[in-house]
């Protein structure tokens, strides 16, 4: 039984080295050839979503240019360790297999659906602005 669950911890820990490898990928090509996704969003609206800019301000900031990075879009530079400390949690909950108790199950719900919500009504206001 024992094999079965360290397979299984193994395979959880492969799964998102082989995701934080695609993103490296991604980003060291975007670094490169100044080459990203398009927002489907904008092509479509021709208005920014709250993400446009994320791709540029990763790649500033993997150069360390945190004025560009900020300047990319402001409002997602500015919650980036909220992110982080989210998905973080996830991940080693994910990878310890821990499942969370109701009340922390509806503190990341809560948490998730702040930060949506801020982006929401950035995404809104970038277009306004014309930011």
């Amino acid at each position: 039984m024992e094999r079965g669950v360290s397979r299984l911890d193994r395979t959880r820990l492969r799964n998102i080295l082989i995701l934080l490898g695609i993103l490296l990928a991604y980003a060291l090509f975007t670094g490169l050839t100044g080459l990203g996704i398009p927002c489907l969003f904008h092509a479509v609206t021709g208005l920014n979503c709250p993400g446009c800019g994320g791709t540029r301000m990763m790649t500033a900031l993997l150069k360390l240019d945190i004025r560009s990075a900020f300047e990319a879009n402001r409002v997602l530079f500015c919650l980036l360790p909220l992110i982080v400390l989210l998905v973080v949690y996830l991940v080693l909950n994910y990878l310890r297999k821990k499942e969370a108790t109701s009340f922390f199950r509806k503190a990341e719900s809560w948490y998730a659906g702040i930060l949506c919500v801020i982006l929401l009504v950035w995404g809104i206001v970038r277009n306004i602005l014309q930011m």
